[in-house]
Order: C-alpha cells, then structure tokens, then sequence
C-alpha cells in the first residue's frame, strides 16, 4: 500500500476494493462480449451486442456514432437503447425517439439489473403502437413516451402489439 493509502479511512480502503473487484469482473465481462478495449457502459455494450445477435445484425462500424447501432442484413439501421430500473415499482421510464436515419428502435429492459426483455419498435408502425396505448404525446409517428404501464400493456397483450411489428423478446426465465 502506498503511503497515501495509508492515511486513508477503512471505508475509503475498502470503497476502493470493491472497486477493483468491479473492474476486474467488468473487464472479463467485456472481453467475453469482444470488446475488451471498450470504456462505455458495460450494460450500453451488452445491449448493442445481444441485440445485433438476436436481429442477426452488425455492429456499426463506429461504436460511439449517433444514429443507428446496428446494421440489419435487410440494411435497416437499428437504434439501441436500454431502460434499467431497481424493481418492479420504475423510477426510471424512457422517451423513445427515431432520429431521421433509424428504422428499427431496440430496448432493452433489465430491471433489479436482470434481463427481462427486449423490444424491438418499427418506425412505419410506431404511431399505430401509441394509438393501441392509448397515448396522447405529441409527435407519436417518431416518439413514444414509454412508461412502465406500457410496458405491461405490450407484455399482457402481445399478439396485438406484434400484429404491428413489435417484437417481443423475453428472458425471465433464460
């Protein structure tokens, strides 16, 4: 221990190994995922890459681009986002919005950090989609204010969300 590290206070100390226990364990993490080099988000890269696997996409070139992550074999350009909440009572919701470029829009719900699933919105069927949630925002043909209510109207009601594109991915029991 250097001589700074001394005169630190234990929860100082032991703040900074956890730390070390994080970074060892996110560094394996990204390395698993081929990106081992990366400084973003590990739960960012882990999203972009799980769902280029499920779309059977590629990543785009730049990994920090704005716009689209990921490039479909169709050559529709996928945006990937994810949503990540403590429990099952949200805090956090998100404003889904298709930049001009984007034809696809993924996101990925983890909540208490576990996957629970993936959402995958078409932009030719996005107003249809907040009509069916009975949405009252502005702009619904490229913007979806979405919420933990709509989250649970697309999982209780899935065939009719999917009959307009929306694909559902679930993982609570993967």
């Amino acid at each position: 221990m250097s001589e700074n590290q001394n005169s630190l206070p234990s929860n100082v100390i032991e703040l900074l190994s956890q730390f070390q226990i994080y970074s060892k364990s996110r560094s394996q993490f990204l390395e698993q995922i081929n990106l081992s080099k990366s400084c973003r988000d590990p739960l960012a890269e882990f999203s972009e890459v799980l769902v280029g696997k499920i779309l059977n996409a590629t990543l785009a070139d730049s990994r920090v681009q704005k716009g689209y992550d990921l490039i479909k074999p169709n050559q529709r350009l996928v945006q990937v986002k994810y949503l990540c909440n403590p429990s099952r009572n949200w805090i956090n919701e998100h404003p889904i919005k298709f930049p001009d470029t984007v034809d696809e829009y993924a996101l990925v719900i983890f909540v208490s950090l576990q996957l629970e699933s993936v959402l995958v919105f078409q932009r030719e069927t996005l107003s249809q989609v907040c009509s069916l949630l009975a949405k009252a925002h502005p702009n619904q043909d490229t913007t979806l204010q979405f919420t933990r209510r709509n989250y649970e109207t697309i999982l209780s009601k899935k065939s009719k969300f999917e009959k307009l594109g929306l694909e559902v991915y679930s993982f609570e029991s993967v």
